[in-house]
């Protein structure tokens, strides 16, 4: 797959600063391997190599480089400062930025590599990722799929998952600590987060109340009627004047039979009454239900015994996305794409064994 793409440099200013990457790319290469050169010179046991190995190479360098080290490296930095100060100005005129001064900011790597300080040279080497990143981000160079970018970015994001889970199992940790303490943070989340979905959560209930009165007692008719049935009779064997009844010769039985038919009759009739006049009626009981449920369940928030359960279940829920924080995804991803690299060779290896059959 080519990495090269010209043809994304379809207008004259963008060939323009392509021109000025490749150019200042070679001048930082350059600048770099001077520096590192230079670096490698100051140790005395490499010095006294070139004297004994290489005498002419140890005399051209300290006479022409060395010596002239710093007047080289001002040139380079009149270079990286011309070059700065343009691209500063067309970030201004082209109003890149929220304001003209954020330039030097936000490509603060620049302006330290211009400070002839060896401490500071270092961020030269800053101005290569700055220049790849433009190639890229203009569609010129493809490196996503090559090594040192997968190692890189692979680096990058363990180093962002970790920094971040840092800071998030800090977060929970201080939210515990500040609800175990005693912070309102319990009652803010009732009075700024469930009270103004107050009627949201009153439809909720009153749909389950209405399901639970509706569905539910037509769907257990029958069972009901004879759960009534079963509790007359039950009633009546216990009572003795019933009993005394039953002793009747002939009707004593009969009449026992139609009396706990009348009753179980009567006490359905009353409970199934009871229900159709609750439909009838339902949304408006429903809705007083429903709202008498939602302060009933406010103002158990504010009970003691309730805050205390409020923060074991609200510690708990914490230490369950902490835990989940604490997972390193990176090490999963890692494990999955080592299964999917192993399964892809075994395919490999299947499609050649039948190829070979």
């Amino acid at each position: 797959m080519n990495r090269i793409n010209l043809k994304k440099l379809q207008k004259d200013d963008q060939l323009s600063f392509f021109a000025v990457d490749a150019i200042m790319l070679v001048l930082v290469g350059l600048n770099l391997l001077l520096i590192i050169v230079e670096w490698v010179y100051s140790f005395q046991i490499i010095q006294d190599l070139l004297i004994e190995y290489f005498p002419n190479v140890f005399e051209f360098y300290t006479t022409y480089v060395h010596e002239h080290f710093l007047i080289y490296d001002l040139l380079f930095i009149v270079i990286y400062i011309i070059e700065f100060s343009i691209r500063w100005v067309i970030a201004i005129i082209r109003k890149t930025y929220h304001s003209w001064f954020f330039y030097p900011f936000i490509h603060w790597y620049d302006v330290l590599g211009c400070f002839p300080m060896d401490s500071l040279r270092f961020f030269r080497f800053l101005r290569v990722f700055s220049m790849v990143y433009r190639l890229e981000r203009m569609g010129v160079i493809n490196l996503s799929n090559t090594y040192l970018f997968k190692l890189i970015r692979k680096y990058y994001r363990i180093f962002v998952e970790e920094v971040s889970d840092a800071v998030v199992i800090n977060v929970i940790d201080d939210m515990k600590h500040q609800v175990s303490a005693g912070s309102p943070i319990v009652n803010r989340v009732v009075d700024e987060v469930i009270s103004p979905h107050k009627e949201e959560i009153k439809i909720w209930i009153t749909s389950r109340v209405d399901l639970l009165v509706s569905d539910l007692y037509e769907e257990n008719k029958v069972e009901l009627k004879a759960y009534v049935d079963k509790l007359i009779k039950g009633s009546m064997e216990k009572n003795s004047e019933i009993m005394t009844l039953e002793l009747v010769p002939v009707v004593g039985h009969v009449i026992t039979s139609k009396i706990e038919k009348a009753i179980s009759d009567i006490v359905f009739n009353v409970i199934n009454g009871a229900i159709e006049d609750f439909s009838e009626n339902k949304q408006q009981i429903i809705d007083l239900l429903g709202e008498k449920i939602f302060e009933a369940l406010i103002y158990a928030t504010r009970d003691e015994e309730m805050k205390n359960l409020s923060f074991e279940i609200f510690s708990g829920t914490l230490e369950i996305v902490k835990e989940k924080v604490g997972e390193k995804m990176w090490k999963l991803e890692e494990i999955t794409e080592k299964q999917s690299e192993l399964r892809r060779e075994l395919e490999k290896e299947d499609n050649l064994e039948e190829a070979k059959e």
